[in-house]
Formats: C-alpha cells, sequence, structure tokens
C-alpha cells in the first residue's frame, strides 16, 4: 500500500553538497497569518467573501470594487441579505 509508505511534505534545500530534507512545511501553531485583498463585485459571492473576512482574524477588505452600487446600499446590502439574513456584526 502506497499511502502507508506516504511521507510528509517536506522542503528539500539544494546546495552545492548534498540535497537534505529539512523539516515538514507547517507553520507553527501559534502562527498567524494575515492576508489583505481586494473584492470585486458584491454580489452574493462578494458578500459571502465580505462576511467571512470581517469574522475572520487576520484578513482585511481594503477595496470593494462594484460600480454599480452606491455605498449606502452595498452597507444595507450586508446587513440585510435576502439568502443568508441579517449580518449578526452590524
Amino acid at each position: 500500500n502506497k499511502s502507508a509508505n506516504a511521507k510528509p511534505l517536506a522542503l528539500v534545500i539544494l546546495s552545492r553538497s548534498e540535497p537534505r530534507i529539512d523539516t515538514p512545511l507547517t507553520p507553527p501553531p501559534t502562527a498567524i497569518m494575515s492576508v489583505a485583498f481586494g473584492i470585486n463585485g458584491f454580489g452574493r459571492i462578494g458578500r459571502l467573501v465580505m462576511r467571512a473576512a470581517l469574522d475572520a482574524d487576520g484578513a482585511t477588505v481594503v477595496a470593494v470594487n462594484d460600480p454599480f452600487m452606491t455605498i449606502e446600499y452595498a452597507a444595507y446590502q450586508i446587513k440585510h441579505d435576502s439568502v443568508h439574513g441579517m449580518y449578526p456584526g452590524s
């Protein structure tokens, strides 16, 4: 069985000497990674991404691009989503 012999993914460091296998590529359990991103479109999926980012640690939405929606209507949409209901953080 090949899966029983599978080894965890590891970093192979190549140098002029012999290549060596280093530790598995997993972040330390206390590491918190942050990400900043923009949302292109504020339809059903854009609003879901915004809600997830508002609830997640380390996620920052820096821009929302939807030229057909006013800021007031976007705020209304995130608060009163007809598919996912009222946003609890509003």
